[in-house]
């Protein structure tokens, strides 16, 4: 079984008497070996024996004698009574964990625990009391309390990984659980539990939510496009056309491309498309609809059916507007695209009036 201390040594027990001359005034003497306990030695002065337990004290080499023994050669005898002492002094770094064994419990009393490092021994880690922990602080006010510089917690890399929690400009004060900013490098939300301040969730250093102190919600950066045609576009022959919106208003997340006139789902879910469009000729014969990954067929991927025009959306001799609504869920690397139907030859779409509205639902 492992031991803390020195190995263990035999030893064998070799009498021995110390003579010492008292002076008068002197009350302390070295001893030739050292002795843990006034049991392990015998003392005579002037051959008069003396109390142990009220005459004399041992500490190691020093035997002291509570009244300055008198003046005389050789007048005080120490007689040793048990082996010496071997005192046990764990070196540096000898004693490990197996030695120690399962430590069960480090009390404190009802004081702080604290963890010190450094030669000026500075305290680290501090739990009060109240079992708050304070990394930095020795009066931690939270459940876990960091103070000052940058406060890190890191998880595994992949999926639902996390990296950095920490303070910077947005908060003032020591970093709490529950309270704080993230400004890190991977996915992580950070509650603000301050009245007066906005709950804000943020990847890669940018704010992605917020929601403020009255319970609005803002996307700042949620998918979504506003994309139109700049000039007059002719439908040369009757049949399915396939808008040509080569200008975007608005492009937040960049998924739609004015080279192709498409949007593309970057992420799986609910979107919510718009498509009007403003043509020439009879209204009868103009129609809009939306298309999924290219198909004009209703049946193969087209967004409901093409919607008509009527003579309501008629609000000008020879022009006829067409609005065209639907909620598609979409997988990520769907795209979406505008088309028009025209059973006319020369007929064109009107610029500026004809355009699409894109934006993801959730």
């Amino acid at each position: 079984m492992a031991v803390i201390g020195n190995s263990s040594t035999q030893q064998a027990f070799t009498p021995a008497i110390d003579y010492f001359s008292g002076t008068g005034s002197a009350t302390a003497f070295t001893l030739s070996r050292p002795v843990a306990s006034v049991a392990q030695v015998q003392v005579v002065i002037d051959n008069v024996a003396q109390n142990p337990s009220s005459a004399y004290t041992v500490s190691s080499n020093t035997i002291t004698f509570t009244s300055a023994p008198l003046s005389g050669t050789n007048n005080i005898y120490v007689y040793y009574t048990s082996p010496i002492t071997d005192v046990i002094a764990p070196g540096q770094g000898t004693v490990n964990t197996t030695a120690l064994g399962n430590i069960t419990n480090i009390a404190s009393g009802n004081s702080s625990l604290t963890l010190q490092t450094g030669s000026g021994n500075t305290t680290a880690v501090t739990v009060n009391t109240s079992q708050n922990v304070g990394i930095g602080t020795t009066s931690p006010s939270a459940k876990l309390h960091v103070s000052g510089g940058q406060s890190y917690v890191t998880g595994a890399s992949g999926s639902g990984a996390y990296s950095r929690w920490y303070n910077n400009a947005q908060t003032t004060g020591d970093f709490q659980v529950g309270q704080g900013w993230d400004s890190a490098s991977d996915n992580v939300a950070v509650l603000n539990n301050n009245a007066n301040a906005a709950m804000i969730l943020g990847t890669n250093g940018t704010e992605r939510m917020r929601i403020t102190s009255v319970g609005y919600v803002t996307t700042p950066y949620q998918v979504s496009a506003f994309a139109y045609i700049t000039s007059n576009q002719t439908v040369s022959s009757p049949g399915a056309y396939k808008v040509s919106l080569n200008a975007a208003g608005y492009n937040i997340g960049g998924a739609f491309n004015t080279s192709t006139y498409r949007f593309t789902a970057p992420v799986p879910g609910r979107y919510l498309v718009l498509g009007v469009t403003e043509m020439a000729g009879p209204p009868t014969q103009n129609h809009t609809g939306i298309t999924i990954n290219g198909s004009t067929d209703s049946a193969k991927g087209l967004a409901d059916q093409w919607n008509q025009c009527s003579a309501s959306n008629t609000y000008s001799s020879g022009q006829n507007a067409i609005y065209k609504n639907v909620i598609l869920n979409l997988s990520a690397g769907d795209y979406v695209e505008l088309w028009v139907y025209n059973a006319n030859n020369g007929t064109y779409l009107y610029a500026g009036r004809t355009n699409m509205t894109i934006t993801l639902l959730g």
